[in-house]
Order: C-alpha cells, then sequence, then structure tokens
C-alpha cells in the first residue's frame, strides 16, 4: 500500500513537472506570469483537494469538521454563558481552566497512548466524541456551578480527538504528501471555527429566554453525535495502526519467502 502510495505521488510530480516545462516553452512571457499567478492563487484549493481522494479520507474531513465546530463553538461561548447565567467570578474562572487545563494534560500524556495502544484510533475517536456529546448535555441542562465544573472535566476527553485523526491520516497518505494532508485538515479545522461559533450563538438568541437558556448546546451535541456515527464507520484496516503495521510486516515475510523460493 506505501509503495502504491509513494508511485503514484511520484507519477503525479512528474506529469506536473512536464507541464510546467511544455508551458514554459511554448507560452509567451507574459501568459507565463498569467498563468502562474492565476495557479498560485487557486493552489490552495488544489492542495485541499486530497481530502478528496477516496471515501476515507472524505470520512475523516467530515469528522474534523463536525467536531471542531462543536469544539470551537464550546471554547468561545462556554465562558460568555456561564458568566451570564450562573455569575461566575475570576475565582470560578480560573478553577474553570485549571480543571481543563489538569485533565486535558492527563488525557493526552498518559489516556490517549495507552488506549490507543489498547483499543486502536478508532475506538479513541468515537470514544472522544461521545464524551464531547455527553459533556455537551450537561451543559445544556446545568443547573448549579458545579454541574459546569463536572462537564469541563468530562470534555477534556475529547481532546483525544484531532491528534487522533491527525495521526491517522498521516498513517495513510506517503512521506512527501505529510505536510499537505495536515495542513488540509488544518483548513478544514479552520472552517468548522468559522462556522461552529456563529451556529451556537444564533441558536442561543433564541434559547436565551427560554427554561432551558442553555439548551443550545444541544446543538454541539448534535454535531458531536453525527462525527461519532461516521467515525464508527472507519474501516479498522485503514484507521488502527496495529492492524497496518500486521499487514506490513505480513507483506514483508511474504516478499522474503518468494525471494527464497526464487
Amino acid at each position: 500500500k506505501t509503495r502504491r502510495l509513494r508511485q503514484a505521488a511520484e507519477a503525479e510530480a512528474l506529469n506536473a513537472a512536464h507541464d510546467d516545462h511544455n508551458n514554459n516553452l511554448s507560452i509567451p512571457s507574459l501568459n507565463r506570469r498569467t498563468i502562474k499567478l492565476r495557479r498560485n492563487l487557486f493552489r490552495p484549493f488544489r492542495e485541499i483537494l486530497i481530502l478528496n481522494r477516496n471515501n476515507f479520507f472524505r470520512l475523516l474531513a467530515v469528522l474534523a469538521f463536525f467536531s471542531g465546530m462543536s469544539t470551537s463553538g464550546d471554547q468561545t461561548l462556554i465562558l460568555y454563558y456561564v458568566q451570564q447565567q450562573f455569575n461566575f467570578s475570576d475565582q470560578d474562572v480560573a478553577i474553570f481552566f485549571v480543571i481543563i487545563g489538569l485533565l486535558g494534560i492527563t488525557v493526552q500524556v498518559f489516556g490517549l497512548h495507552l488506549m490507543t495502544e489498547w483499543l486502536g484510533e478508532k475506538i479513541v475517536v468515537v470514544v472522544a466524541f461521545f464524551f464531547g456529546a455527553f459533556h455537551n448535555c450537561i451543559y445544556a441542562f446545568a443547573a448549579t456551578k458545579l454541574d459546569i465544573f463536572l462537564a469541563a472535566g468530562i470534555g477534556s476527553v475529547t481532546m483525544m480527538a484531532f491528534p487522533t485523526i491527525s495521526a491517522i491520516k498521516a498513517n495513510n497518505v506517503n512521506e512527501c504528501e505529510q505536510g499537505r494532508i495536515q495542513g488540509a485538515l488544518l483548513a478544514v479545522s479552520s472552517l468548522a471555527s468559522a462556522i461552529g461559533p456563529i451556529t451556537l450563538r444564533l441558536t442561543y438568541e433564541k434559547t436565551r429566554g427560554t427554561k432551558y437558556p442553555g439548551s443550545f448546546f444541544l446543538v454541539a451535541t448534535l454535531f458531536y453525535l453525527v462525527a461519532t456515527l461516521c467515525a464508527t464507520t472507519l474501516p479498522n484496516d485503514q484507521t488502527n495502526s496495529l492492524n497496518q503495521e500486521q499487514e506490513r510486516i505480513k507483506e514483508t515475510n511474504c516478499s522474503e519467502r518468494s525471494l527464497l523460493i526464487s
């Protein structure tokens, strides 16, 4: 699989170089500058098309988009919400961020590595999104400051999602495409970071005067549930690095046996 990806990337690079050479020979200088400018302007759109390479990449892009909308919406609006609805003081805000920071470090340093080894990347992503939906439900119906602190702690589990998705993408492209795939993933996340807060903000305008003003967080819950559903459909052979390593070992053993037989 890695060999095929490398060959495809090399062929694509050779074709691009051949086209550039032919253009330089046959196109006047002014037209060449125009084409070069146009190519540079549209290059970001061509680079992000790597996410449309196959169904697996498209599915990962959907995961990053929906989870990014929820995460950015939470991070942007939660502080304003708790200050308005729960009268959070400076000390409460400090406690809130300490909980997120300490538990986030613990999850990233210890939980992510252990769960990836034991359960595989697919289950890690599913678990992270499930906890993301759960902690947004708590935000939606929180009645006390303690509920907010509890939701913040549970939400730290969602921090495992993005690095895991990034690693999955990196494991399925050639070495020369690592920067391209990571840049495309960040572009999708940036788009989600713009849309997510706007969506939740508009919903909050509708729920602010109701009995449950925090019910706008249910929109973020819905985003996470969509991401969770998509994550359950990820193929194990392309998602879990342990399975990929076992396949590479099998291919190596088969190649060695073929050489010995020949």
